[in-house]
């Protein structure tokens, strides 16, 4: 009888479990919960090789991909850390300034890697994060920066935007590769005093870092229709040979001293 009684409670407790469980699971999957925020948290370090120290004082360690090994030995090649106009946004990205160059070094320059970790909407703040784990895998000799439109089009602190370039710029040197830096300025429509700020910000990272710089990169494009996506913003497939023409003023020379035979005449416009 006693045993009867006890089985009858535990089914009694379960039944009045089961909803409790379920709204359970529902408020864990809310990143919005205070609740289960340790929980997000700890899953967003996983994804990290290093990460800050959480609630504990402790480190989660995660091991880099095996595939990751082959690619930081190679340390030959060149690295693009940009915006939507590099990761060739609304366009087949085999068609991209990028991809282009990639083309054209495989002719006489075999085996200098170009790897592009551009990503549409990447603001400097971005950049300066990703940069660090960029270099330790890539090893990249030369660094090709090319940040700062989203800082604008956000209408972030031209400050801020200012102190990540240099962070970059550093940065990239401390690890051994030469900075290259693609500047962009802003639409006028975002007025006249900001427009005057950003540019003037871009400009004192250069001057302080003393980096090779291209102060428009879309020059001979973006006021060109045909050149430019219906946004306005992005430039067309058609406008890639200029792109890349616009970044060999800045990086001829360093593609020069890894690669002497490579013959420039032939590539962009």
């Amino acid at each position: 009888m006693k045993s009867l009684i006890l089985r009858s409670f535990a089914s009694i407790v379960l039944v009045a479990l089961v909803p409790a469980i379920a709204q359970s699971r529902d408020i864990f999957s809310s990143s919005d919960c205070l609740r289960c925020g340790l929980f997000h948290v700890a899953t967003a370090e996983l994804h990290e090789a290093k990460s800050p120290p959480n609630s504990l004082g402790k480190r989660i360690q995660v091991k880099a991909p095996a595939s990751v090994a082959p690619a930081a030995r190679q340390g030959t090649g060149l690295l693009v850390l940009g915006d939507s106009i590099s990761a060739a946004y609304g366009i087949d990205k085999s068609k991209g300034w990028v991809a282009l160059l990639e083309k054209a070094l495989e002719v006489d320059c075999p085996g200098f890697t170009v790897q592009n970790a551009s990503l549409s909407g990447e603001t400097t703040a971005g950049g300066v994060t990703r940069l660090p784990g960029l270099l330790a895998r890539w090893q990249p000799r030369i660094v090709v920066i090319e940040l700062g439109g989203n800082d604008g089009l956000r209408g972030l602190s031209p400050g801020q935007m200012e102190r990540n370039l240099v962070t970059m710029v550093r940065a990239t040197r401390a690890a051994g590769a030469e900075p290259v830096v693609l500047g962009i300025l802003i639409p006028p429509n975002y007025g006249e005093a900001y427009s005057k700020l950003f540019e003037q910000a871009m400009r004192r990272a250069i001057a302080a870092e003393q980096v090779p710089f291209l102060d428009f990169f879309l020059s001979g494009i973006a006021t060109n229709d045909a050149l430019m996506q219906a946004d306005g913003l992005h430039p067309t497939a058609a406008a890639q040979p200029t792109l890349l023409a616009n970044a060999l003023q800045v990086l001829a020379k360093p593609l020069g001293k890894l690669c002497p035979g490579l013959d420039l005449a032939g590539i962009g416009n």
